[in-house]
């Protein structure tokens, strides 16, 4: 594939703190941290806009803080719309 051309493959991932003032799956607490790390491809449709689509993978978990420690994983499909703007 072709990085400047119509299709460009992307890969993403990152970890964060997540606060929630719910009840939270698995009995965690209300501070819980969250890593996630997908790929997938951009279709652009012009110079300025693009449709993306992801295949992720997503890990909560409160890391011990308050028990249980059960954890929540998750994936699924993301379809994105982008408009850039700098373009």
């Amino acid at each position: 594939m072709n990085p400047g051309g119509r299709v460009r493959p992307c890969i993403f991932g990152g970890s964060g703190i997540q606060f929630t003032l719910g009840q939270t799956p698995g009995g965690n607490s209300s501070v819980n941290f969250a890593s996630e790390g997908g790929a997938g491809l951009e279709f652009m449709l012009s110079q300025r806009t693009a449709i993306e689509v992801d295949r992720f993978f997503r890990h909560y978990s409160n890391a011990d803080i308050h028990r249980p420690d059960q954890g929540v994983d998750c994936d699924g499909w993301w379809v994105m719309y982008t408009r850039y703007l700098d373009r």
